[in-house]
C-alpha cells in the first residue's frame, strides 16, 4: 500500500509559524505544528502522529526547535519557508527527512522570494 503524501515545512519566525499553521487549517490540511513552546512530551506526541496517522499530512516546524532528535520518514516533502543563517542547521533539517526507515523518494525544496533578504543569504548559503 501506497504511503499519503506527506510535508514537512520549516520556517524560523513566529509569524511565518502561524500563517502557515492557519493556511493548513483553512485548506481543511490535517497537519501538525512544533516549535519553541512545545514542551518534550507533547512534542514526541506529535512526531508520533504525523508518522502513523495516514489523516496528519503536513508538519510545520521551527527550524530551531525540530533541526535535530526527530525523525519524519513519513515525509517525502521538505520544504523550507524561510532560511537560517547557518548553512549547519538547514542541514539538519533536511535530516529529519533523510533518516533510517526513509523508503519513499524525498525531495527538500527552498522557497525564496525576490526582493527578500533570503534572496542573499541563499547566495551566500
Amino acid at each position: 500500500e501506497k504511503h499519503p503524501f506527506k510535508i514537512l515545512v520549516f520556517a524560523h519566525h513566529k509569524q511565518v509559524i502561524e500563517y502557515l499553521t492557519a493556511f493548513f487549517d483553512d485548506a481543511g490540511i490535517k497537519h501538525i505544528k512544533i516549535d519553541g513552546g512545545v514542551k518534550a512530551d507533547k512534542r514526541q506526541e506529535l512526531v508520533t502522529d504525523f508518522q502513523t496517522k495516514k489523516n496528519v499530512r503536513a508538519a510545520v516546524l521551527s527550524i530551531k526547535a525540530c533541526n535535530a532528535g526527530v525523525t519524519f520518514t513519513a515525509a517525502s516533502l521538505c520544504i523550507f519557508a524561510e532560511l537560517d543563517y547557518v548553512p549547519g542547521i538547514l542541514m539538519q533539517c533536511e535530516g529529519r527527512i533523510h533518516r533510517i526507515g526513509q523508503e519513499e523518494k524525498c525531495e527538500c525544496r527552498y522557497l525564496t522570494a525576490p526582493h527578500t533578504v533570503d534572496v542573499e543569504m541563499w547566495q551566500k548559503l
